[in-house]
C-alpha cells in the first residue's frame, strides 16, 4: 500500500469561471475522499493579453497518487472542461480551467 502524500492544487478559469472551478471541485470530491479549499479570489490575468478575470482557489488533496499521476488526473480534468492542452499557446490563452500542482 503506497503512503499518502499531500498536495497543494492551484485551480484557476477565465472562461465561464464560476460553472468551470465548481466543475474542477466536483471532479476533484469524486476523486478524493476530502479537500480543504481556499477561499476564491478575482484576479486580473497576469502574463496575457486578456480582458477576462481569474476565479483562483487553492485545494489540499491526500492521496496515495504519484505526482505524475496526479498530475495526469488534473489535466484531464481540464481537457474535460474544453483547454486544449496540445496548443503550444494554451499558457497565454483564455482557459476554462488550469489546475497546477
Amino acid at each position: 500500500m503506497r503512503q499518502q502524500k499531500g498536495y497543494l492544487l492551484g485551480l484557476g478559469s477565465n472562461i465561464n469561471p464560476q460553472q468551470n472551478t465548481e466543475k474542477m471541485v466536483i471532479a476533484l470530491l469524486q476523486e478524493f475522499k476530502a479537500l480543504k479549499l481556499s477561499r476564491v479570489l478575482k484576479i486580473p490575468p497576469v502574463g496575457m493579453n486578456s480582458h477576462r478575470d481569474f476565479l483562483n482557489t487553492i485545494v489540499f488533496v491526500e492521496t496515495d497518487l504519484s505526482q505524475r499521476e496526479l498530475k495526469s488526473f488534473c489535466n484531464q480534468i481540464e481537457i474535460n472542461l474544453g483547454r486544449d492542452r496540445d496548443d503550444p499557446l494554451s499558457k497565454t490563452k483564455d482557459r476554462p480551467a488550469d489546475i497546477d500542482i
